[in-house]
């Protein structure tokens, strides 16, 4: 889903992003609202962030913490941008994602200036109705758990 959302914006040498982190399934509610957030983040990425210019890079890692209930911890930083001089400019899309997460997901989301450059770090619980963190299981997985 990430990669989709960064794809219109991925133009020139070194453009392609950097994305680490294990399988996470989301429910279709979960995936349709965390699809929103990166398009937010990747269509402000080109308009004045990092994909704006030559060389400029999006990486997103994730990765499973906690215990009872795991988290899942996602971090969207950019870098090569255009710098970012004083504090952010806070719009319809920083609160639609800070927002958001909170209602949509039972999560938590802050987008900051770290070192002149956005980042987004979001933390959201792992739910049978939003989201499970490993692959999907298989038919017979499935079948077996049933009986």
């Amino acid at each position: 889903m990430i990669r989709a959302e960064l794809a219109p914006h991925l133009v020139g040498e070194g453009a392609e992003p950097r994305m680490n982190g294990p399988p996470v399934m989301m429910k279709p509610q979960a995936a349709l609202f965390m699809s929103l957030v990166m398009h937010e983040l990747a269509t402000n990425a080109a308009k004045y962030g990092a994909l704006s210019v030559a060389g400029g890079r999006v990486d997103v890692a994730w990765r499973i913490i906690g215990g009872a209930p795991p988290w899942l911890e996602l971090t969207w930083t950019e870098h090569g941008g255009p710098r970012i001089a004083g504090p952010m400019k806070r719009g319809f899309g920083t609160e639609l994602i800070e927002r958001g997460v909170r209602f949509e997901l039972q999560g938590e989301a802050k987008i900051e200036v770290v070192d002149g450059s956005l980042q987004c770090k979001m933390i959201v619980p792992a739910d049978p109705e939003r989201l499970v963190f490993g692959w999907p299981a298989q038919k017979e997985d499935r079948e077996e758990a049933a009986s």
